[in-house]
């Protein structure tokens, strides 16, 4: 009798180690990315967990936060450069040379626009990696990814005993 108390003890610590259904990123293109990824990395035997998502509301909202901030910041240089402008209008006659200044700054804003964009467009994917891998192991499973066209950059590789490995855009 003692055995199958020993079974059913097991089974209980079993029941409570399942982990519930991660239903981030579950719309089709991201399914498939997935299982790309995972065929990669689990024939590398790297990663214990990985999960795959878009930005969801909070980062949305927290880009959008360091949007208007950075807006603003703008907002108050142009006014400072607008007032640096006519002063030099009424000192200098050189026209010319202020002309050009600001559609210079446009071209750079409008760079910036598009870069913002892009960024809100990004697939984050986190991977916790097994405690035992190396680092070596790691940069050569990152360079595969990056060989089979998954990850466009990679923003953030954090070490630590349990280590996560947050990568960028991934191609669509």
């Amino acid at each position: 009798m003692i055995p199958l108390r020993k079974n059913l003890e097991q089974l209980e610590i079993k029941r409570k180690r399942k982990k519930k259904k991660d239903w981030t990123g579950t719309c089709g293109h991201l399914r498939k990315m997935k299982k790309k990824i995972r065929r990669i990395l689990i024939k590398s035997l790297v990663v214990e967990h990985l999960r795959i998502m878009k930005p969801t509301l909070l980062l949305r909202t927290w880009i959008q936060r360091k949007e208007t901030n950075r807006r603003k910041k703008e907002i108050g240089k142009e006014r400072e450069k607008r007032k640096k402008e006519r002063i030099m209008m009424r000192n200098l006659s050189m026209i010319k040379m202020i002309t050009s200044r600001p559609r210079m700054m446009l071209s750079k804003e409008m760079n910036k626009k598009r870069q913002r964009e892009m960024e809100d467009k990004r697939i984050l994917v986190t991977l916790i990696l097994t405690p035992v891998v190396t680092w070596k192991k790691v940069m050569k499973t990152v360079k595969e990814m990056k060989k089979w066209k998954l990850v466009r950059k990679v923003t953030s590789l954090t070490v630590k005993k349990r280590m996560t490995i947050t990568m960028g855009t991934l191609k669509k």
